[in-house]
């Protein structure tokens, strides 16, 4: 064997390893390339299902000034976190260490710790170290999925909940990562899991012990931990006393004192829990579609309180709606009772995610479109508004609590995107002819985007499964049965394909401007719609005239785009 190196590979020779009378000696020729190692420069995406999957991950512990460059946040996406700039969008960390999609994720409040949990059939939990980004624990005795997480208020515990294959709850010490407790769940799936601090004695005195709960369907439980002897004790919490129908229970949240639990339902609708009594105080309905799919509290500052028997109840409530909007409610001195004091709305698809600041004046939301978008609590112009409508209010509403409900228009002004993410597949990426620091990108369920490489801003966006879904021909069909599946386009128009057997084409160069024109049936036959018909490929001649589309069907047809007409 001869090895000979040059600068780019080698050469590992070895002569007459096979000669037969008829031929020369054959010489075999192994070329080792040296790879070179490309670099990431950045991910555009996220894990939607993921519960929890955008966090802030500056704490209040830092003291970041307002809007500094050291306002970070984190992204789920995929198998990896990916840690983000707020001021520079090229910014990107990642933690990697999963085997399979991260199912469920949870920030410490003190932000030093992060845990990811994946799905597959090794549903591990790995616990990170923030500032290190390396991974300090993995965690494996759950058998089957993690769905919730929660750290304690104090980052000392992190408590996970397996499905109802797994029911387990464990608590885990941050410190040494062992097992301080478990416990089997009811056999019903544990919705959300949070902390609520220390518990307190008959004199509001904390204790040594731990406070968080659970809910699910028609049940929120109380949960007290020992760490010392890891005991466990519950109690269900009771709502009859308001309700005798049935709630699911979809999301909690602690007051920062501890002595209420607030608790959201798919009904939209959430109830007020006081801790000590174990029972429901009061319950409102935000009116909402799609029920409330995450909530959040914080205590109201700079609020004089008149009895301080009722200290406990200045707090705001936001509740995150499957209809795409934010809820936000106080406490009204005067009318003694909760009063909503906004709704802002976050765009297409319901809130996801949300997490709160930890100056508790803004919250950082995904949806389930793939938006991430951050929205400020209140101004002043809203506590002027707030104080009016309360005088308003006060002459004209019933005090009852059950009774008080009003009208409040929805804020379309207090929502910044952050980012724009595809939560469906992407058929098809291109780069325009000639350029390249913008991309266009197609997905499945028809959102066409064209991004820029200077910010990863979405610089054109058409919705097109919206226009597509109202056509005639796709009426009557489920709107989720109805996918993009190619495209192309020019400096004028994008031309997409789809499982329909329609070609339907949208502006270049102006967003959400509707369906410019569309070709039906381009490969149909047949009175009964099937995948069969699905236009495949298309591509636009070089003289801009013509079509060729390609169907499920083999066939391959030529249209004229002046006329939308057929031509071989």
């Amino acid at each position: 064997f001869v090895l000979s190196e040059l600068p780019n590979f080698s050469f590992l020779t070895t002569g007459q390893i096979f000669q037969p009378h008829f031929l020369k000696p054959v010489v075999l020729l192994i070329m080792a390339a040296k790879t070179a190692e490309i670099e990431l420069e950045h991910t555009i995406g996220i894990n939607i299902h993921c519960h929890n999957a955008t966090y802030y991950t500056t704490s209040s512990e830092q003291k970041a000034p307002v809007d500094s460059e050291e306002d970070e946040y984190l992204l789920v996406c995929g198998s990896s976190i990916v840690l983000c700039s707020f001021k520079n969008a090229h910014f990107q960390s990642f933690l990697r260490g999963h085997t399979a999609s991260i199912e469920c994720c949870a920030t410490s409040p003190n932000k030093a710790l992060i845990a990811s949990a994946q799905n597959g059939s090794t549903p591990d939990v790995y616990v990170w170290n923030r500032s290190e980004k390396k991974l300090l624990y993995k965690l494996e005795e759950h058998k089957q999925r993690v769905i919730r997480m929660a750290y304690s208020d104090d980052s000392r515990f992190l408590a996970t909940v397996g499905d109802v294959g797994d029911g387990k709850l464990y608590i885990w010490d941050m410190s040494n990562g062992y097992i301080v407790t478990s416990t089997t769940i009811p056999p019903s799936t544990c919705n959300d899991i949070v902390w609520g601090g220390r518990v307190k004695d008959v004199k509001r005195r904390p204790t040594t012990d731990y406070l968080f709960g659970t809910c699910g369907d028609n049940e929120v439980r109380i949960w007290a931990m020992s760490p010392s002897s890891g005991k466990l004790l519950s109690e269900k919490c009771v709502t009859s006393n308001l309700h005798s129908y049935r709630r699911v229970f979809s999301c909690l949240a602690f007051s920062e004192s501890g002595d209420l639990v607030i608790a959201g339902t798919l009904s939209g609708d959430f109830f007020i829990f006081d801790v000590r009594r174990l029972s429901a105080i009061s319950s409102f309905q935000t009116n909402c579609v799609a029920g409330i799919q995450c909530i959040a509290c914080c205590d109201l500052r700079g609020q004089y309180v008149h009895d301080p028997l009722s200290q406990q109840y200045f707090v705001r409530i936001m509740a995150g709606c499957g209809d795409g909007t934010v809820s936000v409610w106080h406490y009204d001195d005067d009318l003694e009772t909760f009063i909503e004091q906004k709704k802002i709305a976050v765009g297409y698809g319901s809130v996801q995610s949300m997490d709160i600041h930890s100056r508790k004046d803004k919250l950082l939301i995904a949806s389930s479109k793939g938006n991430v978008c951050e929205i400020t609590l209140q101004s002043k112009h809203d506590d002027n508004d707030s104080n009016s409508n309360s005088n308003h209010h006060a002459q004209k509403e019933n005090l009852n609590l059950k009774q008080t409900t009003h009208v409040t228009d929805v804020d379309v002004n207090s929502c910044k995107v952050i980012s724009y993410n595809e939560t469906s597949n992407v058929v098809g990426v291109r780069f325009p002819t000639n350029v390249s620091d913008a991309f266009v990108t197609v997905s499945e369920f028809g959102s066409i985007r064209k991004w820029s490489m200077n910010d990863y801003a979405v610089v054109l966006s058409h919705d097109a499964h919206l226009s597509a879904a109202t056509s005639p021909q796709t009426q009557t069909q489920p709107e989720h049965t109805l996918r993009a599946l190619c495209f192309d386009f020019n400096d004028e128009v994008i031309i997409t394909g789809w499982s329909d057997g329609g070609i339907r084409a949208y502006n270049s160069n102006q967003s959400n401007d509707g369906l410019l024109w569309q070709i039906k049936d381009a490969h149909h036959h047949g009175s009964h719609r099937l995948m069969g018909d699905a236009v495949t490929s298309l591509r636009l001649a070089y003289n801009q005239k013509y079509i060729v589309s390609a169907g499920m069907d083999g066939a391959l047809r030529v249209w004229d785009i002046r006329f939308k007409k057929l031509q071989c």
